[in-house]
């Protein structure tokens, strides 16, 4: 929920939250998000803001949200040569659609070395398309003759 700061917050009670330090999970887990950041993590002790919305996991896992470091989101195709002659609102479109799929899958952070760019990023995090915080390096480089 978005408190009138701007500031939104979750609860997560009643979970089974996997510690990727140790490996080990804690039952009846509450885990605090503010502003899409986990802020605390413990037991009964953890608290709602007032504004925050409260989820009963029902004693399910929750697990940190995943990264992958080698993503091509605008290449849509494998015919690379046809989806050059794409326009670039189309494949910008169908990078929306593979970011979204991605997010669902739980990865909250991509990395993209070949092809995204800052616009692609800046509409993920301006919540015009949904996905994962979006990193890029720009366009790939391509060795001749090889």
């Amino acid at each position: 929920m978005t408190s009138r700061t701007g500031q939104t917050s979750t609860l997560i009670r009643n979970a089974r939250a996997l510690d990727a330090h140790t490996g080990t999970y804690a039952e009846g887990a509450s885990i605090l998000i503010t502003d899409d950041v986990i802020a605390e993590v413990g037991g009964s002790e953890v608290k709602a803001l007032a504004e925050s919305t409260v989820i009963d996991a029902g004693g399910r896992t929750v697990l940190p949200g995943l990264t992958d470091a080698h993503v091509h989101v605008t290449a849509c195709t494998a015919d690379l040569s046809a989806q050059a002659e794409w326009s670039p609102a189309y494949v910008a479109a169908r990078a929306g659609h593979i970011l979204r799929g991605m997010v669902q899958r739980g990865f909250t952070t991509v990395r993209d070395m070949g092809g995204a760019d800052y616009g692609l990023a800046e509409a993920v995090g301006e919540g015009y398309l949904p996905g994962p915080r979006l990193l890029f390096g720009g366009e790939g480089n391509l060795s001749e003759g090889v």
